[in-house]
């Protein structure tokens, strides 16, 4: 299995207060990936599991004085 998870201020609204201030999106990219892999080592009695995982967040939060 392989499987890929996408999180982007494109697809995003911006929230309330930043609407009312007129201030731009953060910028959001969020990327998670990986990749499972099983099987049997031995017929009907020893099996493999294995998963793993990749992960990238860049997240700004918006600061006002």
């Amino acid at each position: 299995n392989v499987y890929w998870f996408n999180r982007n201020d494109a697809y995003a609204a911006n929230n309330f207060f930043n609407n009312l201030r007129n201030i731009d999106r953060p910028p959001l990219r969020y990327n998670n990936a990986g990749y499972t892999l099983h099987g049997p080592i031995a017929k009907n009695k020893t099996f493999f599991f294995w998963s793993h995982e990749f992960r990238r967040v860049i997240t700004y939060n918006t600061f006002n004085s």
